[in-house]
């Protein structure tokens, strides 16, 4: 960790056990707003699927994952984007993304970095770039893993150029149903910025929230702003 701060004069971390929470604050960390982390069930029954559990325990979550699934009911949401599958994203990207102002603190996304994840060498990970009948407006990389018998999905990336509530109603429930199309059995996002943040809430996620701590011992970070992290800030792409 000390040789991370002579290579960077900002840090932050998210979550961590007990221990790394309490040297945080020595080593010059401060506590930040938590980051909101988003859940939606897809297949209520797919912990009938889990080995190793025993029969009450299997029902036991299935029942609360039907009681979820029952709450998070939405009015649909008009069609207004479309995904259009990317292999590979471009400098378009990097464009939408300096273009943007969603008057939040977010690590630098480019084209390239979209890219290496593409081409992780066990796969699962899926680029889209999302579209209304004025262009393109954003782009958004998904993941699903199989977890023994589970699918389990992730909206690791989400960007639109926009801060109309509509369009980021409509990516977020596109993403969705590719995600369904992908047999996932549930998916995760963090909420990177408000737009995306409300979007979740709409679509029926249910949230919870991991600690995030920041070194900025030079007050380089504006510090009346919120910060925005997706999965791609941390090891929530991956594992």
């Amino acid at each position: 960790m000390l040789q991370a701060f002579a290579t960077s004069k900002t840090q932050y971390a998210i979550g961590g056990a007990a221990q790394a929470q309490a040297l945080f604050p020595r080593l010059g960390f401060e506590q930040k707003p938590k980051l909101t982390i988003f859940r939606k069930v897809l297949a209520p029954f797919h912990r009938l699927r889990v080995t190793g559990q025993g029969l009450f325990r299997k029902w036991g979550g299935t029942v609360k994952d039907m009681a979820s699934v029952w709450r998070a009911r939405t009015p649909p949401v008009p069609q207004t984007v479309e995904l259009r599958p990317a292999t590979t994203f471009t400098e378009d990207i990097d464009c939408l993304f300096r273009l943007s102002s969603p008057r939040v603190v977010t690590c630098r996304r480019d084209h390239l970095l979209l890219n290496y994840f593409l081409r992780y060498p066990l796969g699962g990970f899926s680029g889209w770039t999302i579209h209304t009948s004025q262009g393109m407006v954003g782009f958004a990389v998904l993941k699903v893993t199989q977890h023994g018998r589970i699918r389990l999905g992730k909206i690791v990336d989400c960007w639109l150029h926009t801060e109309e509530p509509s369009s980021w109603r409509a990516a977020v429930a596109a993403l969705i149903d590719r995600l369904r199309a992908l047999s996932a059995d549930d998916v995760t996002c963090y909420a990177t910025t408000p737009s995306l943040h409300a979007a979740l809430l709409w679509n029926g996620f249910t949230k919870s929230e991991k600690n995030v701590c920041v070194r900025d011992k030079d007050q380089l970070l504006p510090r009346d702003l919120p910060f925005g992290f997706s999965m791609l800030d941390g090891d929530g792409a991956i594992f």
